[in-house]
């Protein structure tokens, strides 16, 4: 018999939360986030306290808050994608001098082991004093044995130039560390034995930026 009592307690507290609470569910929870109710052994009724309802002398009071307390914190998710990779090399030093006939390597980077493809940029900077012979200066951007892009300082005799620029560009499908570098090489007849003076002055720089992994802008 005692069995049968505790389900229709269950059943009167059923009905009773589904009325009462129907009826104030815009004025609960109160402002404080809290639900306030009053029970007895066979009834359970929910109050809106924040309107001053309280529980009489033979209900007893009951509160517990709308929302539980905060779970611990999930996993970490999966790591997103790879964003821009810059890889931006050392500058040139200060005139470097290109003896004739020999090609020097004036800057170079190694691209992170990471597959893509790559924007190369490079500025080659020509420093000269006044010029006693035809001269050339041939500079070449090259990834590896490809050659990328390429230009042409054409220096004439009896003439003062002093610093001059040239920017070289190129794309670059990689598989992941190639190196790339700025060569420059020059070329004159010294046959007179006057010579001329050709060097690398300071400012410039390769920059590789990986572009497959940008998107575009909205």
């Amino acid at each position: 018999m005692r069995k049968s009592k505790h389900l229709l307690m269950g059943a009167v507290i059923g009905v009773a939360l589904s009325v009462v609470g129907g009826a104030a569910w815009a004025a609960i929870p109160g402002a404080n986030g809290t639900i306030t109710a009053c029970h007895t052994r066979l009834t359970f009724r929910v109050i809106d306290a924040d309107a001053g309802a309280r529980c009489s002398g033979a209900e007893q009071r009951l509160v517990w808050n709308q929302s539980g307390p905060t779970g611990p914190t999930g996993p970490v998710g999966p790591a997103g994608p790879a964003g821009q990779t810059s890889v931006i090399a050392g500058r040139f030093g200060a005139h470097w001098p290109i003896v004739n006939g020999t090609t020097e390597v004036l800057q170079g980077l190694q691209l992170p082991n990471t597959p893509g493809t790559y924007l190369i940029q490079a500025t080659a900077r020509v420093h000269t004093d006044f010029m006693t012979v035809k001269a050339y200066l041939f500079c070449d951007l090259y990834a590896g044995i490809h050659q990328l892009d390429s230009v042409i300082f054409d220096f004439n005799p009896d003439e003062a130039y002093g610093n001059e620029s040239a920017q070289l560009t190129g794309w670059l499908d990689a598989s992941g560390l190639e190196v790339v570098e700025l060569r420059c090489h020059s070329s004159y007849d010294d046959s007179n034995g006057l010579g001329s003076n050709i060097g690398i002055d300071s400012g410039g720089a390769v920059i590789a930026t990986r572009v497959d992994s940008l998107t575009e802008a909205p």
